[in-house]
């Protein structure tokens, strides 16, 4: 497997996980209009690493301004004192380094 087409993989994946790690903040902060939105957007980042895993290079290009956006978002909520915001903050981190790995490969075709 080429290089490139692995990282999608993995970019795929961590995008699926921070999505994953979305959800249970629907019951750990309560039941609010946020962490509605905060569902959705759960659901959203699975179906994104899901369509990650087919090498949609304009879909690479979404996902790494939205794992940025989540980077800044889950920096901001560290004040809540729930551990899930660190673990959504590692997951966009290394989602955000893959996608960019990807996004200026010399050979973007993998």
């Amino acid at each position: 497997m080429r290089p490139i087409r692995r990282h999608y993989d993995i970019a795929g994946a961590f995008v699926m996980l921070s999505g994953l790690f979305h959800l249970p903040l629907f019951w750990l902060e309560g039941l609010s209009p946020r962490t509605k939105a905060l569902f959705v957007i759960g659901i959203l980042w699975i179906v994104m690493g899901l369509l990650l895993r087919r090498r949609h290079r304009w879909l690479a290009y979404v996902a790494f301004i939205a794992m940025l956006i989540g980077v800044v978002a889950s920096i901001a909520s560290f004040s809540t004192g729930i551990w899930m915001w660190y673990l959504i903050f590692l997951m966009d981190l290394l989602a955000a380094i893959f996608l960019f790995r990807i996004l200026w490969a010399n050979n973007p075709a993998g």
